[in-house]
């Protein structure tokens, strides 16, 4: 599960490791926590219609104007052109919230995140603390450019484990080229923000886009929702494969409880960062109110306080472990990507 869920595998992780039964119930209303900032809201606007360059989407994003292109090939180019400008970022640091309605529980957290591209190397640094009623838990993922080192402080139990990054960097590299390559981005640390959008759009089909307004600056944004490709559909509801290489449409409301149906990103117009990140599913029953929402947010990430290309402390990136023996994940991580 955690596979088709490359942005938030680590935090469903720390999810499997709370022994959560998987029981869904009707979550309550979103609130945030009093300890976090007020969160953004999304302003809907008309939906846009309008041609998205490659010129476009590498530098600041125009207007759309008449003469659109379908909503898919939109999609699909602002999202090349937010892994291409991303990737070309010397640092990025941000702070992150994000809350959870998952195996009938309400999860909240908070944390930080930085990036910095220096030699040839990603740099990484994410921590994140959850909350689950009166209990939490962190999490410290560092990648020094040597290894990937990922530290759990769950209640009751502490886990350490590193991956080699050079060899898995290249295993990555190897499985890109690929034809048909495996699921990507299962872990953030290893490619950073880019890696996180590549993963997204090699699991989801984004075929919608719209123009809205995002945070209390009522920031333009782009809003791309994407849905399940078929290739994931199939790994995730086998009584359906026949029906879904058939053409039919699948039927959604059988995924497992905690998976989504659907994918959101919102992207800045002028600099395509990714300020949030949503799963979504449809309620099982259409509301009774034509004014209430189909869909609700299972887990909703937010990067905010974004900072580009100014200088990170290098020694954020220098992790010195705990007194703990690590678990090397290298050999697990390549058999994920498909490779010996």
């Amino acid at each position: 599960m955690t596979r088709s869920l490359p942005i938030f595998a680590i935090l469903l992780a720390v999810i499997m490791a709370t022994d959560s039964p998987i029981a869904s119930g009707e979550p309550p209303s979103i609130t945030a926590s009093h300890s976090e900032p007020s969160r953004p809201l999304m302003v809907e606007l008309p939906v846009a219609t309008g041609h998205l360059s490659a010129a476009d989407t590498l530098g600041r994003v125009q207007p759309a104007v008449a003469n659109s292109l379908p909503d898919r090939l939109q999609a699909q180019s602002l999202l090349a052109g937010a892994v291409q400008a991303l990737a070309a970022r010397d640092s990025i640091s941000a702070r992150i919230r994000y809350e959870a309605y998952l195996f009938d529980k309400h999860l909240i957290g908070s944390g930080n995140y930085l990036e910095q591209h220096r030699d040839g190397k990603n740099l990484l640094r994410l921590e994140l603390r959850t909350h689950l009623g009166d209990q939490s838990s962190s999490l410290v993922q560092v990648c020094d450019g040597r290894h990937l080192w990922t530290y759990h402080n769950l209640p009751g139990e502490t886990k350490l484990s590193r991956i080699d990054a050079v060899r898995a960097a290249e295993a990555l590299g190897e499985a890109q080229k690929k034809p048909r390559s495996p699921d990507l981005g299962m872990l953030p640390g290893l490619g950073g923000l880019p890696q996180v959008l590549r993963g997204l759009d090699a699991a989801f089909d984004f075929t919608k886009i719209e123009q809205g307004r995002w945070g209390q600056r009522k920031q333009p944004v782009w809003r791309l929702t994407g849905q399940w490709k078929r290739g994931q559909l199939i790994k995730l509801l086998p009584d359906q494969r026949a029906a879904i290489e058939n053409g039919q449409p699948a039927e959604l409301s059988k995924l497992p409880e905690p998976l989504p149906d659907r994918a959101v990103v919102l992207l800045g117009q002028e600099d395509l960062f990714p300020y949030r990140f949503e799963y979504r599913r449809e309620f099982a029953e259409e509301p009774t109110n034509p004014n209430e929402p189909t869909s609700r947010a299972l887990v909703t990430m937010d990067l905010y306080e974004v900072n580009i290309n100014v200088p990170i402390d290098p020694t954020q990136f220098i992790y010195n472990p705990p007194g703990l023996q690590p678990i090397d994940q290298t050999q697990h991580y390549l058999e994920s990507l498909g490779l010996k």
